[in-house]
Parts: structure tokens; sequence; C-alpha cells
């Protein structure tokens, strides 16, 4: 027989209380000076809704008396809490004074309905919670294997310091790793309360925060609050510190957002023996990580100082580190030559002095830099000049003259004038391969400023302004930039299009020409070319369409709102992909599903996004179970660097385990009392039996706790 628990023994004393209260009226009290019976437990149950929609399974509703939280019950029925029967679970109050105010609050949100607390009361509440946070925008994030460590919440309430909304959860409990939240002044009237749940690690879905992780939550609020900025109160143990070997100026907040950790303004706000506080302003809510991070330390190395023009040279940068984290980018310039990696190969067929500059970065976006200095020296400068210089040393300065010094004379002038030309906007980290300066002119028909460079892949710009008044260079580049990183798709050209300040974010047209060569080197048509603008941080594509074609060229035209880098490069829709470790499983049985056989033939899949049996998955690989039979479909979209889509769905059949299980049974609720007769009145008898057995449910109450 399954044992009854102590919520339920009281529940039944009360029931008796209440059917022996008639036998005991009348009845004399044989001694004056025995001591009134204790107050008797009140319970309540009833139905409750949250956020409008009815409560769901699982959802734990707190009864609080006087700030102090009295009892829990976990909902187990949709809609609804507790039951009437004898046997039901309820909310049982005690230790409470007659007329005391019983709160409900779900998630740190109260409930809109209170009641008084009445001693023995078996009540039937209704309860409307609303502003319970909710994790709606996280659901799709994938936990695996992130265990939840502690779970706070705490109402919203207003600071009488400084009027706004504030949620103290270190009031609730002092262990939080969030211990205060205070949203803008503009969220004045937000209402209802927030869930912190502390993970041990960053869920799946997220990946690792940047640095070395120290602590990891995700923060609930209610749908209203989502989008709201604050500043958020974080705590980190000086143990942890040391465990990571980080200081305190080492620590940052990042949020998680739009597939990203995101790093947020922060600052160390108080020091104790204990703990460090740390303060960050927050756009909005979603996971938070608190990581330790620094810059990193970049270190060359050359294979040899000097070397002869067209022999190779070695730059190695695995001597490079960070102190947290890891770095994740090397990038080398040297004469003029861009490369990434590691360690890099390269030749340079004119004999000088060449700067050889390394920047690393981290996974924290911090960098550093590195530079060291090579010297190339031409394969005939020590036999052929020494025979010259011994055999006609009066000629010498003639030949000097016309063969050596004027032909290496030329090329610095004409170097020179170049890099006059270049645009200072320009970085240093990119070849020019030709640069012009136009004057504009005023289209009277349009009112558009026009210029029309003859001498680079772009053919003309024309500017939705006839106010616009001066020059106009356009550079085309050999590559990217460092600091635009590349272009989605397949690069096919870049250019640096500086027009006067005024006209910078002035909508306009480029029309830019790419060579049917430049096509077939990138093994592309024509229909996959596309425009697009750095700004904001990223490229963004514009409107293109081909206007003219010729044998030799292929003609763009693209609507641009303003004036910055322009790449054109060839893009496509990817092509999904799913190969399922078994398309057959049975309930509980482990689902690998792989997507790496999905490509794109320009640029790469930057995102693998999963749907199955109402579960969302992030990643080129992910397992999952199912815990229902049934006929499931499994559906990927994955997304190119272009930002291109392309979905496929498969089947799954999920079968029963067809095993035998045995249970207790538990015990019939619908069982009908003994009947009572009139012949049955215990009388004083009666009376001191029901006050035994309340005073023993809470003997028992007492040992359980």
């Amino acid at each position: 027989m399954s044992q009854i628990s102590t919520r339920n023994v009281l529940v039944i004393a009360l029931a008796l209380a209440a059917l022996a209260a008639p036998t005991a009226v009348g009845v004399a009290v044989a001694d004056s000076h025995d001591d009134s019976p204790p107050d008797v437990p009140a319970a309540y149950y009833g139905s409750a809704t949250v956020n409008g929609e009815p409560i769901s399974t699982g959802t734990e509703i707190e009864a609080v008396v006087n700030g102090e939280v009295a009892d829990t019950i976990t909902v187990s029925e949709e809609g609804s809490f507790g039951g009437p029967d004898a046997f039901d679970e309820k909310l049982v109050v005690e230790d409470a004074s007659s007329g005391d105010t019983v709160a409900f609050r779900v998630r740190g949100a109260s409930a809109e309905e209170t009641v008084k607390w009445e001693s023995g009361a078996v009540q039937e509440v209704d309860l409307s919670f609303t502003g319970v946070p909710v994790d709606d925008a996280d659901e799709e994030i994938d936990r695996g294997d992130a265990e939840v460590v502690l779970e706070v919440a705490a109402p919203i309430e207003t600071d009488p310091a400084t009027g706004n909304p504030t949620v103290s959860l270190e009031a609730e409990d002092p262990e939080s790793p969030v211990s205060e939240i205070e949203f803008s002044p503009d969220s004045d009237e937000l209402s209802g309360g927030v869930n912190v749940v502390e993970l041990d690690t960053e869920p799946a879905g997220t990946g690792p925060a940047p640095g070395d992780s120290v602590s990891v939550t995700q923060i609930q609020v209610p749908e209203t609050a989502s989008d709201n900025s604050a500043t958020i109160r974080m705590s980190v143990s000086n143990d942890r510190l040391s465990e990571i070997d980080a200081n305190p100026e080492d620590l940052r907040a990042n949020r998680f957002v739009n597939g990203e950790w995101q790093t947020l303004d922060t600052n160390v706000a108080e020091q104790t023996a204990s703990d460090v506080v740390l303060e960050a302003e927050t756009p909005g809510f979603s996971y938070f990580a608190v990581s330790a991070v620094s810059e990193p330390v970049a270190d060359l190395s050359l294979d040899s100082e000097t070397v002869e023009t067209g022999s190779d040279i070695s730059l190695d940068a695995s001597g490079s580190t960070t102190e947290h984290g890891e770095i994740v980018s090397y990038e080398w310039s040297v004469a003029d030559e861009t490369l990434t990696g590691e360690t890099a190969t390269t030749t340079i067929d004119e004999p000088g002095e060449y700067d050889v500059e390394l920047t690393v970065t981290n996974d924290a976006g911090e960098t550093d830099t590195a530079s060291s200095t090579i010297v190339v020296e031409s394969e005939s400068d020590g036999g052929e000049d020494d025979g010259n210089d011994g055999s006609d040393s009066e000629e010498g300065d003639d030949g000097d003259d016309g063969a050596g010094g004027g032909g290496g004379g030329a090329a610095p002038s004409d170097d020179g004038d170049e890099e006059d030309d270049v645009p200072e906007s320009v970085p240093d980290d990119v070849a020019v391969e030709a640069v012009e300066t136009v004057a504009t002119q005023v289209d009277e028909e349009t009112a558009e400023t026009v210029a029309t460079p003859e001498a680079t892949s772009v053919e003309e710009i024309r500017i939705e302004s006839d106010q616009v008044d001066g020059e106009v260079t356009v550079a085309d580049l050999e590559s990217e930039p460092g600091e635009t990183g590349p272009s989605p798709g397949a690069s096919v050209s870049v250019v640096q299009i500086t027009v006067p300040d005024e006209a910078t974010d002035t909508s306009g047209t480029v029309r830019t020409s790419v060579s049917e060569s430049t096509l077939d080197d990138v093994d592309a048509v024509a229909e996959d070319l596309r425009v697009n603008r750095y700004a904001e941080g990223d490229w963004q594509p514009l409107d293109t369409e081909v206007v003219e074609r010729t044998d030799d060229d292929v003609v763009l035209e693209a609507e641009t709102p303003g004036f910055s880098y322009f790449s054109v490069s060839a893009v496509s829709e990817p092509t999904a992909s799913i190969e399922a470790s078994a398309t057959t499983v049975e309930v509980g049985e482990d689902v690998e599903l792989d997507a790496s056989g999905s490509d794109d033939r320009y640029g790469e899949v930057v995102s693998y996004e999963w749907s199955i049996a109402d579960e969302s998955l992030r990643g080129e690989t992910v397992s999952t179970t199912i815990d229902e039979p049934g006929e499931y479909d499994v559906e990927l979209t994955v997304t190119n660097d272009a930002g291109e889509t392309d979905t496929v769905t498969t089947s799954i059949t999920v079968n029963a385990v067809d095993t035998a299980e045995t249970t207790d049974q538990p015990p019939d609720d619908t069982e009908e009392p003994p009947e009572t007769t009139e012949e049955w009145i215990p009388g004083f008898t009666g009376v001191m039996a029901v006050v035994a057995l309340i005073g023993s449910a809470l003997i028992a109450r007492r040992y359980a706790e």
C-alpha cells in the first residue's frame, strides 16, 4: 500500500475535524483550565491561468504569507492545482493567524487574487497570473548537456529611491548569481516576475562564450519586457576567479542574441572578501555568460631575415598566445599581399626591404599586432655587379644611370604617385589595383549628381541630389580589406567609392562591370552576380540587375542607400541534405541527425536549424530522443553566408517499447467513507480523538520537514 503524504494527512484531519464539530456542541468541559486546541491549517485548490493560458503541468505555485513562502504545489493537471477530494493534494498553509493575507506566486509573479487565512478552511480559489516570465524566445536553443544548478524567481517591484522597476533576486536566495535587475525608467508600467536559471555550462545551442567561461545564466522576464534595457548586477566568487587564474578587471558580461555572444558594457561595481559584483548594461534578455577575456600576444618568426627574389618565405605565428580563450584569426601583411593562417608562405619578386606585419585576434575580438623586417636581395647582386665594377669603373656610372639606376628609380617614383592618389580611407592591408578621381556633374533632367570614371571597374555613379559639389574617387581593390572580412559567396570584385561628406548617406545607383574571364575564374553565371555594400559592420545585399552584356563584359546596376565599400559576388541558394542514423527507432532511443552533406556552390553554409517533434535544434550534427510513438517529420533548414536558405524534410518512425510493466496500483480515491448512523455519537471522547489526530498530523508534518 502506498504511503500517504504529510500534506494529505493534514487535509484528512481537516475533513475529520469538520465532521466531528457537530458532536462537540453542548459537551461540557470538565476542566475549565484545559488549553484550547491549536489552529488547524488551511488548504486551497482551484483553477489557474498564466498569461491568459491554462497553467501548464509541472508549474510550481507558491503560497506566500507575510512575505514568506508557506507551501508549494506542482501542477499535475493542466489548468488546475490540487483538488476537492480528501486525498487530493492541496496548498496547505499553517503557522498563520486569522485574517492574514495569503498570496499566490508563479516564478515571482503574483496572482491577482488573494484570500484571508482562516483556521481549518478548505477553500477553492481560481487564480490568474500575469507578467509571468517566459522563455519562448530561447526555447529553440538546445541546452544539450547543460545542467540546472540553481533556479530563483522574484517579483518585479518599484524601487522607492529611483522609481524604476527592480527585481531583488538576492533577497529570495543569497546564492543567486544575479543579485539584482533594474529596468530602465521607460519600463515604469512593467509588472510580474523574473526567473533566473543558473547552468553549469553554456547550452549546446549557444556554443562557448568568448574567453574562459565563469558563469552562465538564463534570465526569463515577462514577454512585454524581453526587449527592455536594464542594468544587471552579477556576482562571481573569488574562488571561481582563482580556479581560472583571472582578475576582476578581466571579467566581462556577454549576451547571446542573433546567433552569437555579444559583449555588454561591464564594470566592477563592488569587491568583497568573498565576491566580485559586476554591473552590465543589456538591451534585452536571453542567455548571459560572464567570462574572463584578455588581449592576445602576437608573435611572428621568419625562417630567414634575408632571402633572394623569388625564394619562399615561411611565416610562423604559432608562438602567439592569449591568456583567456583562444586565437581564432591570423592575418599577415607583406609586400602589399594579405595572407591568413597560423603559418603562411609567400615570395617577393622585387629586391628591397619589406615590413612583415602579423595581427592576431582571439575569440573575444581582442587583437594584437607584431611586425618584423625582411630583406630581399636580387640573385645577380653579387657576381654581375662585381664584374662590371671591376672591368669598367669609368662606365659604371653610365651603366647605373641607364640600366640599373634609371630602371630602379622609375618604379619608386610611379609607386609614390599612385600612393598619393589612394584615398586615406583605404587601409594598408589591401593592395590597390586602380584608382581614379573624377569631377561630378549635374544631370538637369534627373536632378542627380553624376560621376563617370573611365579607368576602374565602376562605370557610373549617380547620387540622388543635385546639391553635391566636389569629386568622387573610385579605388579598385585586390580583395576585401581586413576590416570588412570576406563578402558573401564567391568574391568577384571589390571597390571603395569615396564621395563628398554630405553625400555619404545619400541614396544613388552604381553601375559596374565584370569581365567574362573573371566569371570563368569563379565558375559563375551572370544571373548569380550580386552587388553588396559594407555598412554597420557587415556586407548588405543591394537590389541588383544585369543591364548590359557583351562578349567581354557583364554590366550590373545596383541601388544603394549610401557609399563606402562595395563588392560584386556570386551567390546561390544552398542545398540542404539530411542523413539520419536510423529511420525507425524505439521510444527513448537516440537519433543522430547529420547535415554535413549540405553544400553551397559559391560560399559556405553558416547555419543549420532542425525541427522535430516540436523541438528546435541547431548544429551541423545533432542528437535527439522522442518519448511518444508515432511518425515524425524531421525538417532541416540551412542558411549560407549570403542569407539564402534551403529546406529539406525526412520522416522517422518511433515505435513503442514492447515490454510489460507492472506497477503498484494507487488507492481508490473514490472509495466512499463508512456511513455514519445516529447510533455513533462519540461525544466528548470523539472530540478528544479528533484533537489527538490533528496533533499527530502536525507532529508528523514537522518530523517530515
